[in-house]
């Protein structure tokens, strides 16, 4: 799913298969704490993937 806020270039959220465009301000909410380390981690594995710094 993508979400367009701008026409900035596409970024890849790492969380199922998410897209946003670069600019764009996300939340995510969550009840445990494994719940948030999955959000977290995958957008932290998709920007290594990215070479993002």
């Amino acid at each position: 799913m993508h979400i367009k806020k701008s026409n900035q270039s596409e970024l890849k959220l790492g969380i199922g298969d998410y897209t946003c465009n670069w600019g764009v301000q996300i939340f995510g909410l969550y009840e445990t704490e494994k719940e948030r380390n999955d959000i977290v981690h995958g957008y932290l594995k998709q920007s290594c993937l990215a070479n993002d710094k």
